[in-house]
């Protein structure tokens, strides 16, 4: 946490400079090399960030104090959290679809580590996404398991690299299609929260064609 207040300030420091910047009496060329060089700052600044928040969601996982299962209709639950990554889309112009049921589709869910689940799966599947493309999320209850599906139509994943694609800091991480960057823990940690919700997970991918990741939870 004490890092995370060290990049926040390193963050406001290069606001600074870039808003002094502007009022300095340096030739234009100048200036366009010294923001290059505080964009780069940012950019690093992000990626930091990033690797932080995942590194302290792993601690949490272990953290069986705050593993407060609830009996949740994963419909309303899907719902509400994948309207939030709507604007990521909307500028990808990617299209989000949840396909789900009619009836109530229940599971005994950790809510805040579920969410970060689903944050994980399609923040994934709209940054190896290419501009005009799809992400859909079918949701099935099978006798006494439930199947949510996470499936975009992005650049894959090569064959030789799925299987290591859920191990920590992965060889499998790349940038996304506009070069998102990515920490190779957010599949680690999508594959620790459904063992901690005694399911299991798979994947289906084919370069340039797309990937398709399969949740299976014991329904209740």
């Amino acid at each position: 946490h004490d890092l995370k207040g060290y990049l926040f300030n390193f963050k406001l420091l290069n606001e600074v400079l870039q808003e002094d910047l502007v009022s300095l009496p340096a030739p234009a060329e100048e200036k366009k090399n010294s923001f290059s060089v505080i964009q780069r700052l940012s950019d690093t600044y992000e990626k930091a960030l990033a690797l932080v928040k995942d590194i302290l969601l792993i601690g949490r996982l272990d953290a069986p104090a705050e593993d407060t299962f609830e009996e949740t209709d994963l419909n309303i639950f899907i719902s509400k959290r994948f309207k939030g990554l709507d604007l990521a889309a909307k500028r990808k112009n990617i299209q989000i679809r949840f396909l789900y049921p009619a009836e109530p589709v229940y599971a005994n869910i950790i809510p805040y580590k579920f969410t970060h689940l689903l944050e994980n799966l399609l923040t994934n599947a709209i940054k190896f996404t290419p501009a005009g493309g799809q992400v859909t999320l079918p949701l099935k209850k099978i006798d006494n398991q439930v199947l949510l599906q996470v499936s975009d139509t992005g650049i894959g994943i090569p064959a030789h690299l799925q299987d290591s694609i859920f191990q920590k800091f992965t060889k499998a991480s790349r940038v996304g299609t506009e070069g998102e960057s990515t920490t190779g823990l957010g599949l680690y940690i999508v594959k620790q929260i459904v063992e901690k919700h005694k399911g299991i997970i798979w994947l289906e991918s084919k370069e340039n064609v797309g990937t398709s990741f399969f949740i299976q939870l014991p329904s209740c």
